[in-house]
Order: structure tokens, then C-alpha cells, then sequence
């Protein structure tokens, strides 16, 4: 499937309003062609035979459930975000099939509801430094085997890494007042929390290999 054209592509509300989705099944490349700079919500949702994407740079969106590989059993295994991304969308990889390291560029500012949700396979991923939102249950349930570091600009974590079984170390920065729900069901071990957090219900639920939590007293 090639996507071509200039500006912003349009967003489909489901995988039938898509143009071609009686091909959806079929496509194994997908083009994106220079001139896109958005790329419309569910372009390639659920299409199992997806083997490679290519992202031109100009490109600054990736709508909602763009990837979204719901109930799938094969998918998109790797990506290459180019230099210009601005936005991960909402779910834009739910029940993603990513593969070992993501690398997501500096330039992303925005990183949607659940946009990793379930990614079973992707083992680590970067928080670009300049990053403005992290959407709640981001990397939700993923294979992280470690906590990436958190971006200035991020102040709460809300259910961002709940179900990530194979992390089992983690560092709260400074600049985190609220971890909602953000570390349950992880292999964590030991936790210290910031006297700067002023909310953590259900921080560490389901934490079974939790021994130790020291909470830091304001200096």
C-alpha cells in the first residue's frame, strides 16, 4: 500500500471506513510518501500480513490506533520513526508485534493513550528528553525489561508501566508528583519514592517480588 499526497492525511473511524480495507489483509509494504504529514488514525489497522513501513521525513503525526493490531497473531515487527515526528497516537501500536529496542526520536513531544500498549515483544524504548505528554497506560503490559528516564516535563505516571513483568528496577525522578497504579503487577524489588510524590494509590499493587520501600522525607 502506498500513501501519497501533501499534508495531513484523513483519520478513519474503523478498520471498514479505510479506503482499501478489503486489502488490508493482503499488504505487506506500506509507503508513506514525502509530502504526508500526518498520518491518518488506523491507515494500517489490523493488517497481519504489514512486514515494513516506510515513514518519510516531514512526517509529524501518527493518529489513533494507526498500527493497531488487535486480537492479531502477526504484524508489524520494527519501525523507523523519521527525525520530524512530533506525535505518537492514541493506541497507535496496541497489541503491537515491535520487536526488541524502539527508538523513538527527540523530536516527539506527544505520546498518546495506550499508544504501546500489550507490545508483548518490544523490550526496551527511549522517552525523548523534550517529551510534553505521556498519555496514561502508555507502555501498559509491554516487555520493557527496564524503565526508560522519565522527561523533565513529566510529572505523572498514570498506569504507564502497570503489568510490565520484567522490570525490576525503576528511579522516580524529582519532578513526579503522582504514580497512579504506574508500577503494579511489575518484578520490581525494591522502590525509593521522592518525597515530591504526593499521590501513589495503587503504585505497587501485585508488586510480588517487592522486599523493600523507603519514602524520602522532605529535606
Amino acid at each position: 500500500a502506498s500513501e501519497s499526497g501533501q499534508g495531513v492525511m484523513a483519520d478513519y473511524a474503523s478498520k471498514s471506513a479505510v479506503p482499501y480495507s478489503s486489502y488490508l489483509d493482503k499488504i505487506t509494504i506500506g509507503i508513506v510518501e514525502k509530502g504526508i504529514t500526518h498520518l491518518g488514525g488506523r491507515a494500517f489497522v489490523l493488517a497481519p500480513n504489514l512486514s515494513s513501513v516506510e515513514l518519510p521525513e516531514g512526517l509529524l503525526s501518527i493518529g489513533e490506533s494507526c498500527f493497531n493490531c488487535y486480537s492479531l497473531s502477526t504484524g508489524l515487527e520494527s519501525i523507523h520513526f523519521p527525525s520530524t515526528l512530533q506525535e505518537i497516537g492514541k493506541n497507535a501500536f496496541y497489541q503491537g508485534k515491535l520487536k526488541g529496542a524502539v527508538q523513538i526520536p527527540e523530536s516527539v513531544e506527544t505520546i498518546g493513550y495506550g499508544a504501546f500498549t500489550q507490545c508483548k515483544d518490544m523490550t526496551s524504548v527511549n522517552l525523548p528528553k523534550n517529551l510534553k505528554i505521556l498519555g496514561q497506560g502508555a507502555f501498559n503490559h509491554c516487555g520493557l525489561t527496564q524503565m526508560p528516564e522519565i522527561p523533565a516535563a513529566i510529572t505523572t505516571l498514570d498506569t504507564t508501566f502497570q503489568g510490565c513483568e520484567n522490570i525490576t528496577e525503576i528511579t522516580i525522578p524529582a519532578q513526579v508528583t503522582s504514580i497512579y497504579r504506574a508500577f503494579q503487577d511489575t518484578g520490581i524489588k525494591t522502590i525509593t519514592i521522592p518525597h515530591t510524590v504526593t499521590n501513589y494509590g495503587a503504585a505497587f499493587t501485585g508488586c510480588k517480588s517487592l522486599e523493600s520501600v523507603i519514602i524520602e522525607s522532605p529535606a
